[in-house]
């Protein structure tokens, strides 16, 4: 609706208008026409007296008729040629200066939340705007994050951090004994067990060493296999005890160690091992076992049992020493469990002897264990060596003296005619006896007669006969009385 005020003015201008000499020219505001000048409408304006209204252009606006000069749109609003008013600008767009022919759409990154905006928002920390014209700025999803304003767009959480909430402007690290691997998480994955994290911000988790474990989910850190047991490989959960002939003196041990040789023990789980004692040997980690019959174990710790040396003999198991042979007895060979006795025959004068030794000839062992050989009494021989008894002198022959190794010849006139004897016998009156000889010597068990007119002239032991005639003569007469 015009106001009367816009018609006062728009009279007055038509009197200023007017010339001196009565011809009337149209005044601003208005244009001429056949009855005469007219008010330019709204939207149009005329600030040339005598001319045509003309449009109003883009970014002003007439509201009013009359109209010599246009108004200019104020910032945040806009209008189109010929407008009667300005528009606002609608949400996501704006106008900076005034006499805006249009809206300009706000970029990537800012937003206008109502109309007639003269400048766009930029989105907060926390949240983006990724299209033009946009009238409000979105929340980071969750596992993203924004720490600056204007951003077209949040960032990913890198590995080892994450972002629960939307909106976020800085991503949370995983706490020590959790982790992710991924960008963009909106949480951290605990560490299952046999696996460990120390440190917050992690990307992944490490497996325990050998000789550590973990049997939880979260862990921080790796527990050392405890002092009887192992950890032999990565990511365990759990140690293991070590076995029944092994052991480990410490804790976070990647294996155990074998019981050395001559220690043992029977349990798993051990931290040592015990040295088998004297009289007994390991004959495996696990066990200790009495030195057997035969054997011995002199010192602790042993992983062998000894046989006893030759000489000796143990026949009972468990000992820690070998019992020497006493004289008279023997063993040839190692690991005897009794001693030998000497056989008929042979004899041993000490003891741990290794062999018996053979009586020489000339004396005899007649019993077993014989410490000694005893030489032949007289009336006796042994021709051999080895002998167990004696022989009895043979007959035609003597034995006279103690040892004799075979018989010796009767003298020249004597004889033997028994066994056993010591010394031969002399030949009786009218015998004789030529005597056994030295070189090859032959039994003389008789003594021979004298014949015919020969005699021993009264005589023993006579090795040859003589003729009577040749007989002293006292022996003479005392043949022939």
């Amino acid at each position: 609706m015009v106001r009367r005020a816009d018609f006062v003015l728009a009279a007055l201008l038509v009197a200023a208008a007017t010339t001196a000499v009565g011809a009337v020219t149209c005044s601003n505001g208005t244009e001429p026409t056949d009855s005469g000048c007219a008010f330019c409408p709204a939207g149009k304006y005329n600030d040339v007296p005598g001319e045509a209204c003309k449009v109003v252009p883009a970014g002003k606006y007439t509201n009013t008729a009359g109209s010599a000069i246009p108004k200019t749109c104020q910032p945040g609003r806009y209008s189109l040629a010929g407008a009667t008013t300005c528009t606002s600008c609608p949400r996501g767009t704006y106008a900076a200066n005034e006499g805006s022919a249009a809206c300009d759409s706000c970029p990537l990154g800012f937003y206008a939340s109502s109309t007639g905006s003269t400048a766009c928002t930029p989105a907060p920390a926390g949240s983006y705007v990724n299209s033009t014209g946009a009238a409000a700025a979105a929340l980071c999803p969750v596992g993203t994050f924004s720490s600056a304003t204007g951003q077209p767009s949040c960032s990913p959480c890198g590995p080892g951090q994450y972002v629960a909430a939307e909106g976020s402007t800085q991503c949370l690290l995983c706490d020590a004994g959790s982790y992710t691997a991924q960008a963009g998480a909106e949480s951290c994955s605990i560490c299952p067990a046999g696996t460990y994290q120390a440190k917050t911000g992690s990307a992944n988790c490490s497996p325990c060493p050998t000789g550590y474990f973990s049997d939880s989910d979260g862990a921080l850190s790796c527990q050392a296999a405890p002092i009887g047991s192992f950890v032999g490989t990565v990511g365990a959960v759990a140690s293991t005890p070590c076995p029944a002939g092994a052991y480990a003196p410490a804790e976070g041990q990647a294996a155990c160690t074998p019981c050395p040789a001559g220690s043992v023990n029977s349990r798993s789980g051990m931290d040592s091992c015990a040295p088998c004692d004297p009289g007994f040997y390991a004959s495996s980690p696990t066990k200790c076992v009495p030195a057997s019959a035969g054997y011995f174990v002199k010192a602790a710790g042993a992983a062998v049992q000894t046989p006893c040396p030759a000489g000796t003999a143990n026949k009972l198991p468990g000992q820690t020493g070998c019992q020497p042979c006493p004289p008279g007895s023997y063993t040839a060979a190692p690991g005897a469990l009794e001693c030998s006795l000497c056989q008929p025959g042979t004899y041993s004068s000490k003891s741990r002897s290794t062999s018996c030794t053979d009586c020489r000839a000339g004396t005899a062992a007649p019993q077993a264990n014989a410490t000694a050989c005893t030489p032949c009494s007289p009336g006796t021989f042994a021709r051999s060596t080895k002998t167990a008894t004696c022989q009895a002198c043979s007959k035609g022959f003597q034995c006279p003296s103690n040892g004799m190794t075979a018989p010796g010849p009767c003298p020249v006139g004597t004889y033997s005619n028994a066994v056993g004897l010591k010394s031969c016998l002399k030949c009786a009156v009218n015998t004789y006896s030529a005597g056994g000889g030295t070189t090859k010597p032959v039994a003389v068990p008789v003594c021979s007669r004298c014949l015919g007119a020969n005699s021993t002239c009264k005589l023993t032991g006579q090795g040859q006969c003589t003729a009577n005639a040749s007989c002293p003569k006292t022996r003479t007469r005392r043949l022939m009385q």
